[in-house]
Order: C-alpha cells, then structure tokens, then sequence
C-alpha cells in the first residue's frame, strides 16, 4: 500500500566557497516492500525544465 507523505530536507548548499541554508518540502510516495521501507519524490532543479526523480531506500 502507498501513503501520501510529505518530503522535508533541510541542508547547506556550498557553491564557491559560500554556504546557503537549504529546504525543501515536497509531496512524495511511501511504501514498504520486502522488509524495506521506499521515500520516491521528485524535485524541480533551478534551470531545468524537466524533474528529477529520487528514491530513498531505508533497510537494516
């Protein structure tokens, strides 16, 4: 069974030399399936026209 969730990550972004606090909150898809538990969401990069897909595997 998938769940609705919603996605935050909280970061640094370092571009020369610079720091730069980073969130993003984004809805995503929870499953679990043999024993493991799957985060997919996807992000809009800045400059790009087309999404980018992730996946976070969570296991033992």
């Amino acid at each position: 069974m998938t769940k609705d969730v919603l996605v935050t990550i909280n970061g640094i972004h370092t571009m020369d030399e610079e720091d730069n606090d980073v969130e993003m909150v984004v809805r995503g898809d929870y499953y679990q399936k043999n024993g493991k538990h799957y985060i997919l969401y996807e992000e809009v990069l800045e400059g790009m026209e087309e999404t980018v897909k992730n996946v976070i595997k969570i296991s033992d």
